[in-house]
């Protein structure tokens, strides 16, 4: 590995971030980069949005019930982001595994601002988190996206954050350039 004085973060591991809307296939993506880099010799750490013990069946609960107001449901999941980050990201990074994230901060950036949160808000809540080494963002036709969802209830997609709205798109293409 580089010096980690190279990194954007500073940290011995590398950091790499699959962004997208739901249905774009950054998950598998992420998961068989993950596997490609284990069969390489390196050592990979996996992890999820929504993952966080601490706070994933509130957030699921809270869904579930209709009780999430946009600035709940934000602060909900940067709780669970902070959590991930300081138990999940933050241990396998300075201990120089390449950590592969199945979304990052960038999420909560399109979801919170698409349901009316002010982005500049959003943006402050996870100042904490680093810059990641790359990103990839997933951008396919809301057409590949909505497939496997069709059965879903529009307001659950909503939700979700998976509605494929003109204001998740646009809020996708206005995420800033990252390495």
């Amino acid at each position: 590995m580089a010096d980690p004085s190279s990194h954007v973060h500073g940290y011995p591991g590398r950091l790499f971030v699959f962004e997208g809307l739901d249905g774009s296939g950054k998950s598998t993506q992420a998961r068989l980069l993950g596997k490609w880099l284990s069969s390489q010799g390196y050592r990979v750490f996996h992890t999820e949005w929504n993952s966080s013990e601490l706070v994933s069946n509130i957030i699921r609960r809270g869904k579930k019930k209709g009780l999430l107001t946009p600035t709940t449901f934000s602060l909900l999941h940067a709780t669970d982001f902070a959590d991930r980050f300081e138990r999940q990201i933050l241990p396998p990074l300075r201990a120089g595994y390449l950590v592969v994230c199945d979304r990052y901060s960038y999420t909560a950036f399109v979801r919170d601002s698409a349901r009316g949160c002010d982005s500049a808000w959003v943006r402050n809540i996870y100042d904490f988190a680093p810059s990641p080494d790359r990103t990839y963002y997933f951008r396919v036709p809301v057409a590949v996206t909505l497939r496997p969802q069709a059965r879903i209830p529009a307001e659950d997609l909503l939700l979700r954050g998976r509605d494929g709205s003109r204001a998740l798109r646009r809020h996708h293409r206005e995420l800033p350039e990252v390495p």
